[in-house]
């Protein structure tokens, strides 16, 4: 269970001397093994929650606590992916993947084992002896969740992770990343400015209001999978969160 209560965040500027508030009172629960996606326009504020939960920032006010635990530091148990892949271009694929294992202390041959195991997982078990620069950008982004899943976190943060690709391969990594998620069951936090990636990956969907960034609704999306893009039902859930999302304050 990840809980955030009454979280605000300030940034001073220090160019200009002034505070600029990017997150106002977030109150939100979710539960182990959930599927959520923050979805807002730019300015709401999604990445500095992403930070916050990941330990890279702590509020101005307010507290996340998972398992009952508070947040106060980055830790293996929250994995974050992010919009790159920041790969180390000196290694190879599976020295990539093994780099976090090997940093806690875990011996190097098992870190092997579980290095080659999470790139079967994610498809590119035949790419192992590769570095980055003979890759392209949806494998490099394959290779960013094998290295975070290669920890085993109990919570996915993943920020925008597919925002650089095209769109065929950007639908190719959402199903893969659907196949990891039915497998392992962990909690995912997905953030995303895109309408119908939300609406085709997860369960319910937390809807940001910017300056300063709030939650303006939640919609839990009650659709089969695979989820058919072209559906009728589909598309009153687009028409719905839109609406939503573009609907004036106070109206």
């Amino acid at each position: 269970m990840l809980t955030i209560a009454n979280l605000s965040h300030t940034y001073r500027t220090v160019a200009a001397n002034k505070c600029l508030s990017a997150l106002h009172d977030i109150n939100l629960t979710i539960a182990d093994g959930e599927f959520v996606c923050i979805l807002g326009p730019s300015g709401s504020g999604k990445s500095t929650l992403l930070d916050i939960i990941a330990g890279f920032l702590s509020p101005s006010e307010g507290q996340v606590r998972l398992d009952s635990r508070p947040v106060t530091r980055p830790d293996p148990e929250r994995g974050v992916v992010f919009q790159e892949p920041h790969l180390f271009p000196w290694l190879t694929v599976q020295e990539n993947v093994a780099f976090g294992l090997i940093c806690q202390g875990v011996p190097k041959e098992r870190s092997k084992r579980i290095a080659r195991e999470m790139l079967e997982l994610v498809g590119l078990a035949k790419f192992s002896h590769l570095r980055p620069h003979e890759l392209s950008g949806g494998m490099k982004q394959r290779v960013a969740i094998a290295r975070v899943l290669a920890c085993d976190p109990k919570v996915l943060l993943l920020d925008e992770p597919f925002s650089a690709l095209d769109a065929i391969t950007r639908r190719k990594l959402q199903d893969e990343l659907l196949q990891i998620w039915y497998r392992q069951r962990k909690t995912i936090i997905f953030v995303t400015h895109h309408v119908e990636e939300a609406i085709y990956l997860a369960e319910r969907i937390i809807v940001f209001h910017p300056h300063p960034g709030r939650i303006k609704g939640e919609v839990t999306v009650d659709l089969a999978r695979p989820r058919l893009v072209a559906s009728p039902e589909f598309q009153a859930y687009r028409e719905r969160i839109t609406q939503l999302m573009t609907a004036e304050e106070g109206c």
